[in-house]
């Protein structure tokens, strides 16, 4: 990780947007995502968001979202539609594979979505946020905005119950890890800090593969 995630953002550097839509809640919305990624959720201000949103109104955030607060979990509302839908759809696979069961399964179908949420730019912006929110703030507030993500906390619950029925300790924090150790892994790689020279779609898969499989390692093992 990169050592500067604290630092305060110049409005200048970071009032790059898509100018359709300049101002509106998705601009907000993708500026904040970006910048709590970058520098935590304590790190930006409400009207650092707003200027990096192209918005001359800086009350602009708190006219659609009221809060800091209240923009955390509109971030987390518009990403959890697509990561349900994916979700569904690999659990569903897995289901019918009869692999519901098996850790390494379920981890990618917790896991994998995560890597295709981008935003305007192309980038990871979605990952760099969850592991700002792990850094930086409150974890339970994951829980407290993921209220109607029922597929997630299937595949959560089914992980769990796997977790205790092989004896292993601490099955929450195992899981834990084994997310931060994805998130950082996604996040390198939109940096190009890691993965090598081929950036392909298809090396990019590879690479995810392998973390998945460390993570998995990690997630099973019997080293209390």
């Amino acid at each position: 990780m990169e050592g500067k995630t604290h630092s305060a953002p110049s409005e200048a550097v970071e009032s790059r947007v898509d100018n359709r839509r300049t101002g509106s809640a998705d601009a907000i919305l993708d500026a904040a995502e970006s910048l709590f990624g970058r520098h935590g959720t304590e790190g930006v201000s409400l009207r650092q968001i707003a200027v990096a949103a192209g918005s001359a109104n800086h009350s602009a955030v708190q006219y659609y979202f009221s809060s800091k607060e209240g923009l955390m979990r509109g971030i987390f509302e518009r990403r959890l539609k697509s990561l349900e839908r994916a979700r569904t759809r690999l659990l569903d696979q897995a289901t019918e594979r009869g692999e519901e069961g098996d850790l390494r399964v379920l981890l990618t179908a917790l896991l994998r979505p995560i890597a295709e949420e981008r935003d305007s730019e192309g980038r990871c912006s979605f990952a760099a946020f969850l592991l700002g929110m792990r850094l930086f703030a409150d974890i339970k507030v994951w829980s407290r905005y993921s209220e109607g993500a029922t597929v997630t906390r299937k595949i959560n619950d089914l992980m769990n119950a796997r977790l205790e029925a092989l004896a292993l300790a601490d099955p929450h924090t195992r899981i834990h890890c084994a997310v931060v150790v994805f998130l950082v892994a996604v996040i390198d790689w939109d940096r190009g800090i890691t993965g090598g020279e081929d950036r392909s779609s298809s090396a990019r898969d590879r690479y995810l593969e392998r973390v998945l499989d460390f993570a998995a390692s990690g997630l099973q093992s019997t080293i209390a």
